[in-house]
């Protein structure tokens, strides 16, 4: 049942606001880091996911007043592909933190290689047009999910409600960036 909690992370993300609570405070939004698709990891279902892509994470700026298909309200996890696909939407939060935490755990220091493909790729974050298409691929799947799983609940919840327009997800003016993940390759 741990399994399909969030559990172990939100006592991780205590244990590490603790511990970095002025350099969290201190951090702008919408920073990022770069980790490495290839890292070689001990789940093989996380090792069939990842590829080159980036992890998002997004805060909505509304407050629902109602309980949302979003486990981590306000917050929305969304792993997307290089390629467009979207691998883990926000409903796959646990897998989405699985992967963030095997890629970056234990790395304390950029690693040249990444970082220097990533300036390369951006032309030193000149040209981020590859990483707004996947934001907007994430968005695009955050508010069909977020859609798909209220219709589902208004037809298996009787106390279901459907949330006001002004609280669903809709577009990128709903969301702060709040940090991404790069996952690429040195190549």
């Amino acid at each position: 049942l741990n399994d399909l909690t969030l559990d172990d992370f939100i006592a991780d993300l205590l244990n590490y606001i603790q511990q970095h609570r002025k350099e969290l405070e201190a951090a702008p939004f919408g920073v990022y880091a770069v980790a490495d698709a290839n890292r070689p990891l001990d789940d093989t279902a996380l090792s069939d996911a990842k590829g080159p892509g980036a992890i998002f994470c997004l805060r909505h700026k509304a407050t629902p007043s109602q309980k949302t298909p979003n486990r981590i309200q306000p917050y929305f996890l969304c792993y997307v592909r290089d390629d467009g696909t979207v691998r883990f939407t926000f409903r796959q939060a646990k897998q989405t933190l699985s992967l963030f935490q095997a890629l970056a755990s234990g790395v304390d220091k950029p690693i040249d290689v990444l970082e220097n493909a990533f300036d390369v790729r951006t032309q030193q974050g000149m040209d981020m047009a590859h990483y707004e298409q996947l934001l907007a691929k994430a968005l695009q799947s955050i508010a069909r999910t977020f859609g798909d799983a209220v219709l589902k609940g208004l037809g298996q919840q009787p106390d279901a409600a459907l949330p006001k327009a002004s609280e669903q997800p809709n577009n990128a003016g709903d969301f702060e960036l709040v940090t991404w993940l790069v996952l690429t390759t040195a190549s």
